[in-house]
């Protein structure tokens, strides 16, 4: 029999007894690998192809600067030249470019914001948007370290428009194996230190090659991405560009049994995955970055599925991603918040659409939860047509 679950937490991603060590975790001080601002004006610099390119990207928040409930994440931005200011550059690129993200730390006892996010925009060449959702003890550092490591493995490929499938699945696969050298310790300097063991994170890449005007998406997890399209005057069409990676999926449940791991149903709201050997690691999801036991004992993989989108076939239509973690899914469905995301007019900018989805995000967690739980609520609009 598994061991019963704190009531709080039936709704969130780690099962039994994954609830107690945020605490410790966060104040062991074993941090993600954040970036420093120079190294992210060399990454863009080094994969921007032509003219100037912008990376925004969460921070993780440590101990000593524990964000509020709903509090936004920190942030870094960078332009490829390092010539503007963290300021200059975000404001450059939403003069230039339809794009809004939010980052809310939800309500959990003692635990850190976990979601983190990326945003990397070359102009006239491509634009990458990615989010991350956390679980486990040392979620936060995963899902931190995952937004630096797929990024730079991804844009790294300078063949990638070859393959973009493959590129994508190499880059997924290649980052698991770093997470795995990290947590068994075969990396020994200090400041590369990780414990993925029993922590990980989904990741949901958006890649828009604005030269042939296509999109591609990839990932592992349940950190929806979202498609609206309609022309001036009519009814939206929405449709998923990805499938919640969830155990009970007959595919899924039939590699998770095939690789010795059990997918059991919590009496609750989910199916959740767990090692033959005992009741780990509990997670609701069957696919994700780290997680390293769950991969070795219970069938969990790190391969992604890849979408491919033309969106030259979407001709005087307006088409808007939106790319979100389950914080906001947990209560929305696709189509509800995609219609206010469509619904905008010319005192309605994207961010204060996003805005207004993740607040009812936490307002319905707030109601659920009689003001007791809330995931973390992460978001990011991207209007890929006009």
């Amino acid at each position: 029999m598994e061991t019963a679950e704190e009531p709080m937490r039936r709704r969130l991603t780690v099962g039994p007894g994954m609830g107690s060590s945020f605490g410790a975790a966060v104040a062991s001080g074993e941090a993600g690998g954040a970036d420093s601002s120079e190294a992210m004006a060399e990454l863009l610099s080094r994969y921007a192809t032509s003219g100037r390119a912008y990376c925004v990207t969460s921070k993780s928040d440590r101990l000593e600067h524990r964000k509020t409930e709903f509090g936004e994440k920190d942030q870094e931005a960078r332009s490829s030249d390092g010539s503007l200011s963290d300021e200059e550059a975000v404001r450059a690129m939403l003069n230039s470019h339809p794009i809004a993200w939010k980052c809310h730390k939800g309500k959990k006892p003692e635990a850190p914001n976990q979601d983190s996010f990326s945003i990397c925009i070359a102009d006239q060449d491509f634009g990458l948007y990615c989010v991350y959702d956390g679980h486990g003890p040392f979620g936060h550092d995963v899902s931190d370290r995952a937004r630096n490591l797929l990024v730079n493995e991804f844009l790294s490929r300078k063949d990638r428009s070859a393959s973009l499938k493959e590129a994508f699945e190499e880059s997924f696969t290649r980052t698991q194996s770093v997470f795995q050298d990290l947590t068994s310790g075969s990396q020994q300097p200090r400041s590369s230190k990780l414990d993925a063991s029993m922590s990980g994170t989904t990741a949901t890449m958006a890649y828009h090659d604005m030269r042939a005007n296509k999109l591609w998406i990839a990932h592992v997890g349940d950190s929806r991405a979202v498609l609206g399209r309609a022309k001036p005057g009519s009814r939206p069409q929405i449709e998923d560009m990805t499938v919640d990676h969830k155990p009970d999926l007959e595919a899924e449940r039939t590699r998770i049994e095939k690789n010795g791991g059990r997918v059991i149903f919590d009496g609750y709201y989910n199916h959740r995955v767990f090692a033959k050997a005992g009741a780990y690691p509990g997670l609701n999801m069957s696919r994700a970055l780290g997680d390293c036991v769950g991969h070795k004992e219970a069938g969990l993989t790190a391969m992604p599925d890849v979408r491919e989108v033309d969106l030259n076939e979407f001709d005087g239509e307006e088409v808007v991603l939106l790319l979100c973690t389950d914080g906001v899914w947990e209560f929305f469905s696709s189509e509800d918040a995609m219609m206010l995301m469509m619904a905008r007019g010319e005192d309605r900018c994207l961010k204060t659409s996003l805005g207004e989805v993740t607040k009812k995000s936490w307002d319905k967690w707030m109601h659920d939860s009689d003001n007791e739980v809330s995931d973390d609520i992460t978001g990011i609009a991207v209007v890929l047509k006009k």
